[in-house]
């Protein structure tokens, strides 16, 4: 989860950034423009432009990167693999959830799982007795009668648990 938030912390900081320079940027040029100093006028034009349309940008990358977190702590805390009932907890439509959790699986929030029509489904799903065990936060190999994660804690499931 804490690289998720990171994501999300780090798309908020430039957002605003790019809102703060770009208001900066419009006196900036009227007093360069004014004193003559062209090249700076230039760079502050520069600014506007930029955040007239970055923030569009930005602002879809920290909606996206806030659902991803929305559907971390649901799967997190109530254990919800399936689309449907993934979409009614995290309140988002169903091509906004499927879309956040590929990016759980992409980017490597949610290890040892792939996503199906269904929603989550484990990649080793045979469960067999010599099937090897992955934490499924962090996705380190587990040895046999490991009840803890040794990389990030968290606890560990039997063979047989998804």
């Amino acid at each position: 989860m804490n690289k998720a938030q990171k994501a999300k912390r780090n798309w908020l900081i430039v957002l605003i950034l790019t809102a703060v320079l770009g208001v900066a940027g419009i006196p900036g040029t009227v007093i360069t423009a004014s004193a003559g100093i062209y090249p700076l006028m230039a760079v502050c034009i520069a600014l506007i432009v930029h955040a007239f349309y970055g923030t569009v940008f930005y602002a879809f990358a920290f909606i996206a990167a806030s659902n991803t977190v929305k559907v971390l702590k649901v799967w997190e805390s109530a254990g919800i693999t399936d689309i449907d009932e993934m979409s009614a907890a995290v309140m988002l439509r169903k091509n906004d959830t499927r879309t956040a959790m590929k990016r759980c699986i992409e980017r490597g929030y949610i290890a040892g799982y792939t996503l199906t029509e269904k929603g989550f489904e484990p990649i080793n799903d045979h469960r067999d007795k010599n099937a090897e065990r992955f934490c499924r936060y962090c996705g380190r190999k587990l040895s046999d009668g490991q009840e803890v994660c040794p990389s990030c804690g968290a606890p560990a499931k039997s063979k047989n648990q998804p």
